[in-house]
């Protein structure tokens, strides 16, 4: 196995998951920026399906070899040399039949990425971006970041929301921000609901002295993380559904990048597993990095 990147530097290997489709361009554009810009290698997988070993189950081995169809891994090979040729990153290719999952998750491990960089599926009936199946449980079992691509890679990431809560995740989702982008201080949000206002004789007080703790919370846990104030523009406490308001939030900072981390607890552990996480991110018009708790040691 090859040893990983420091948890508090850039990632030294990229996993680019890709099916060669038209909408993974985008996030092999956006894998290679990244290569060159924190110097990593570039590790690109494809998965072929178990059709494609049929030249040899239909007997084309006894016909001339100019008579036989071109080996599926051979095409997606130069496939992908192709569309790589000039990257200005060192790149290893992959192409190996079996399950998608399967095979992101095993490159993971035997070649030490730090991070995994996917696109989305496209619904054609509805004309829009949904996570789909590999992506969605690449993101439940991935112990690295997951990278999910869906704008064109015009500039390097500016706009960075960082959505946090006081959990595990959270610090691992931060951390890996300012391990990840250095020089590019990010927004955090953190959005509350007050359990049992409703039961109260007085909500409005009851919500305006959550809002305060959980501010105060928010401050200490940001210190005690190790975030150094110039890596935050800012910290936005709101009290309402944190699936909304994080879109809300996204669209009127015009995010380029909002980070997610998994396993939280509160309302972020709602927002962040089952149906509702594939809900959020499909929501989202920005590209999307899920942290999960395994990707920080401390």
């Amino acid at each position: 196995m090859t040893q990983k990147a420091d948890p508090g530097a850039p990632p030294r290997r990229i996993l680019l998951a890709t099916d060669l489709s038209a909408r993974c361009d985008r996030a092999l554009d956006r894998a290679v920026a990244l290569a060159a810009a924190w110097g990593s290698e570039l590790v690109v997988v494809h998965a072929l399906d178990a059709c494609d070993g049929r030249s040899a189950a239909s007997g084309e081995r006894d016909l001339p070899f100019w008579q036989r169809g071109p080996e599926p891994a051979r095409i997606v090979t130069e496939a992908l040399q192709h569309d790589l040729d000039g990257a200005p990153v060192p790149v290893t290719a992959i192409v190996e039949p079996g399950d998608p999952v399967e095979l992101i998750l095993k490159t993971v491990e035997d070649h030490g990425c730090d991070l995994i960089v996917t696109a989305v599926a496209r619904d054609e009936i509805l004309g829009r971006f949904l996570l789909g199946a590999t992506v969605d449980k690449v993101l439940r079992r991935a112990r690295v970041p997951v990278l999910i691509v869906r704008q064109r890679p015009r500039h390097p990431y500016a706009g960075i929301v960082v959505s946090a809560d006081v959990s595990a995740s959270s610090r691992a989702a931060l951390r890996k921000t300012a391990a990840f982008f250095p020089r590019t201080p990010f927004h955090v949000f953190h959005a509350y609901d007050p359990p049992l206002d409703g039961l109260l004789s007085d909500p409005e007080e009851y919500r305006a002295a959550f809002g305060e703790l959980a501010s105060r919370d928010l401050e200490a846990f940001l210190g005690a993380a190790g975030i150094a104030p110039g890596h935050v523009v800012d910290v936005l406490v709101e009290r309402g559904d944190p699936a909304q308001l994080i879109q809300h939030y996204v669209t009127a900072f015009r995010a380029d990048l909002v980070v997610l981390g998994t396993e939280g607890r509160g309302p972020l552990l709602e927002l962040l597993v089952g149906s509702t996480a594939k809900s959020v991110l499909d929501g989202l018009s920005c590209d999307a990095l899920v942290v999960p708790a395994a990707a920080d040691p401390a």
